[in-house]
């Protein structure tokens, strides 16, 4: 080997070693960084720690969230129960308001047709007038009957007196 490639990979080994010193901690600094690791690992346990109580926690709330969401399902069942028994009740109320137009419809027409209060007092009075109309007429009536009955009692009367004298004046 020539001598310049000598020098050139001595120098070059000597830039490496350089380097490595460098690069290179002492003693004291790997104490430090040891202790720094011990630490480190010391929290990292800590944190492990606190990550298993996380789990616990989330463990926790997820049967937690179970069960809300079979309560969930439960109030669904409800709410459509619900809705049915809505719908019912808008099918009932359709069938009073039904129920109602055709009642107004009703009392509508009875309006048109029946007699009032006064109606059927001008109507009474009528009844009455005429009532005491008719009592007056059989009233008279009876007493033309009477008098008639009378009448012809006493032509009887008469036309027996008649006959009773006929004779007696000769004219029979």
């Amino acid at each position: 080997m020539n001598e310049e490639k000598l020098i050139s990979m001595i120098l070059q080994n000597t830039e490496d070693i350089r380097e490595i010193k460098e690069t290179m901690v002492t003693k004291e600094e790997f104490r430090g960084l040891q202790e720094t690791v011990g630490g480190l690992e010391g929290k990292v346990n800590g944190l492990e720690g606190k990550v298993e109580g996380l789990q616990v926690k989330v463990d926790g709330l997820q049967v937690k969230v179970d069960g809300l969401e079979a309560k969930v399902d439960g109030l669904e069942g409800k709410v459509d129960n619900l809705q049915e028994t809505v719908g019912g009740l808008q099918t009932t109320v359709d069938k009073m308001i039904n129920t109602l137009i055709n009642h107004d419809d009703r009392l509508e027409h009875i309006e048109e047709t029946m007699a009032t209060k006064e109606d059927i007092r001008g109507l009474h009075n009528t009844l009455d007038k005429i009532v005491g109309m008719m009592e007056k007429r059989d009233q008279e009536t009876t007493m033309q009957t009477n008098g008639m009955k009378r009448h012809e009692e006493r032509i009887e009367n008469l036309e027996e007196d008649v006959g009773r004298i006929m004779p007696l004046v000769g004219l029979a």
